[in-house]
C-alpha cells in the first residue's frame, strides 16, 4: 500500500512538473512533425526519423510460489524498466512507402548486465517493410517483417497510442510462440475503397514449440506449438462508417482524443495449419494427433469528441480460439522472477474484451488532456474449469496528444491456484511516462 501511494504521488509530481513547463500545442505540432525532410515541392516524397522512449516504474504482487535470486519466497516487489526504446524511420516516394522501427525491448533491473555477463540489451528490428500503391490512393502490395495481421484491430495495436499501459494481449494471440512482439514475415495487401476498408496477409510464422513443455506424468491430453513449415493466411476488413484511418500503415489506435470521429465494425481471422500438436496419454500408447489452428475474432470501435471539449472512446471485440483440445499458455511481461506460471493468457475457448476512454471536458495548463480509462477482459478457455476476467483501471494525462503523456494503470490479475482449485487475483500498479515524435 506504501509503494501504491508513493507511486501515485510520483504521477502527480510529473504532471505537476512538466505542466509548468510545456506549451501544449507548440510542442505537439513540433513531435508530430518529427525530423521530417520534404525532397519534392509538394510534399508526396519525404523522409521521417523518429525515436521514442517508454518508462515503467510498476509495484507487483507476484504469484504464489515466486521466489527471489536466493530461491527465498518473495510476495512482492517494484521495479524501473525501459519497456520500449526504438528509433524509427519511414519513407514516401510517390506510391512507394518503406517503414523500419529499431527497438530495444524490456529492459528490466533483472537483465544480466554485470562485468561477467554475456547478456546485454539488444536493439533488433520490430518492423522492415516496403509496399506499393498498385492501385494509387487505394491498394498496397508490400513485404517483409510487419504488423499487417488479421483476426482483429487490435491484432495490429499501436504501442505508442494504447489506452492502458500496453496493447492488450488477447488481441494478439501468437505474441510468444510465431511471432516477433507481434509481427511476421509476410506479402500483404492493403487497401480501402469508400467505407471498405480490408488487409490480406501470406505470412511465414516463426518457428514454435512448446511441446517440451508438458510431462506426462500429470496430462492426459493436451495441445501445444510444433515446428512446421506452412505458411499461415490472416485478413481483416472493416467497414469505416465515419472518419478514415489509413491503410498504408497498420498501426491501430486505442483512442484519438476526439480528433475525429470514427465508427468501424471489423472482422477477421488468423489460420495456420498443422502448427500445433495433441498429445494423448492412455496406459498403454502415447499418441500424436496434429491441427490447424484458427483464430476469429469480430469487433466495434468507437471514438468522437463529446460536446466542446470531451471525447468517448469505445472499443469491443469478442475472439474464437482454435488452437486444438485443451491448449492453455501462461505468461507475463516482463516476468522479474521465476514463479508459478498460472496467468493463463491464451487457449482454445472464447475471450471478449471491453475498453472505454472518456476525455474530461476541461483542460488544464496549457491544454493538457486527462483520460480516466477501464479495460476488462474476460477468457473461458475448455482447458479451465471456469472462466476469470482481467481488469485494469486508470488515468491518461496527455501533454501532447499520445505524444508525450504519462499514465498511471492499476491491474487486477486473475492467477490459478491449483490447491485451491480456482482463481485468486493479485494487484499490480504501473506508471508510464511516455514521449515519441
Amino acid at each position: 500500500l506504501l509503494v501504491m501511494k508513493k507511486l501515485l504521488l510520483l504521477f502527480v509530481f510529473t504532471i505537476f512538473v512538466f505542466s509548468l513547463y510545456s506549451q501544449e500545442k507548440k510542442l505537439e505540432e513540433s513531435l508530430a512533425r518529427g525530423l521530417y525532410y520534404q525532397l519534392d515541392d509538394d510534399g508526396k516524397r519525404f523522409v521521417k526519423f523518429g525515436f521514442g522512449l517508454q518508462a515503467w516504474v510498476r509495484y507487483m504482487e507476484f504469484n504464489p510460489g515466486t521466489t527471489d535470486y536466493h530461491g527465498e519466497p518473495i510476495k512482492e516487489d517494484f521495479d524501473m524498466s525501459l519497456r520500449r526504446t526504438y528509433i524509427s524511420i519511414m519513407g514516401m516516394f510517390d506510391r512507394f512507402t518503406v517503414f523500419s522501427l529499431l527497438a530495444m525491448d524490456s529492459q528490466t533491473p533483472q537483465v544480466l548486465i554485470g562485468p561477467f555477463s554475456q547478456k546485454k540489451p539488444e536493439f533488433f528490428f520490430y518492423d522492415t517493410w516496403m509496399s506499393y500503391d498498385i492501385i494509387k490512393n487505394h491498394v498496397s502490395f508490400g513485404y517483409g517483417l510487419n504488423m499487417f495481421n488479421g483476426t482483429s484491430r487490435y491484432a495490429s495495436a499501436s504501442s505508442a497510442r494504447t489506452l492502458g499501459v500496453d496493447p492488450i494481449v488477447i488481441g494478439v494471440p501468437n505474441l510468444i510462440t510465431t511471432e516477433q512482439l507481434g509481427r511476421q514475415m509476410s506479402f500483404f495487401l492493403s487497401g480501402q475503397y469508400k467505407i471498405f476498408d480490408f488487409r490480406l496477409s501470406l505470412a511465414k510464422p516463426f518457428i514454435a514449440d512448446t511441446k517440451f513443455m508438458y510431462n506426462p506424468d500429470n496430462i492426459n491430453q493436451q495441445t501445444f506449438e510444433v515446428p512446421n513449415t506452412y505458411p499461415s493466411f490472416k485478413g481483416y476488413f472493416t467497414l469505416q462508417l465515419w472518419d478514415k484511418e489509413s491503410y498504408k500503415m497498420p498501426f491501430k489506435n486505442s483512442s484519438y482524443l476526439g480528433n475525429g470521429r470514427y465508427l468501424n465494425i471489423g472482422f477477421g481471422f488468423d489460420y495456420h495449419p498443422q502448427s500445433t500438436v495433441t498429445i494423448s496419454i492412455t496406459p498403454d500408447d502415447i499418441s500424436e494427433t496434429y491441427n490447424d489452428r484458427l483464430h476469429i475474432g469480430a469487433d466495434i470501435f468507437y471514438d468522437s469528441p463529446v460536446g466542446e471539449l470531451g471525447a468517448l472512446s469505445v472499443y469491443l471485440g469478442a475472439f474464437y480460439f482454435d488452437y486444438g483440445p485443451n491448449y492453455i499458455l501462461s505468461y507475463g511481461v516482463m516476468n522479474p522472477f521465476a514463479g508459478a506460471l498460472n496467468q493463463f493468457q491464451q487457449g482454445t475457448g472464447t475471450a471478449l474484451h471491453l475498453e472505454s476512454g472518456y476525455v474530461l471536458p476541461l483542460r488544464i495548463q496549457n491544454e493538457h488532456k486527462i483520460q480516466p480509462f477501464i479495460q476488462f477482459t474476460y477468457r473461458n478457455f475448455d482447458a479451465m474449469p471456469e472462466a476469470n476476467i482481467h481488469y485494469n483501471s486508470g488515468v491518461n494525462y496527455y501533454f501532447a496528444d499520445h505524444f508525450a503523456k504519462a499514465t498511471l494503470q492499476w491491474e487486477y490479475r486473475p492467477v490459478w491456484i491449483p490447491d485451491a482449485n480456482k482463481y485468486d487475483f493479485f494487484n499490480m500498479v504501473v506508471f508510464k511516462t511516455q514521449l515519441f515524435f
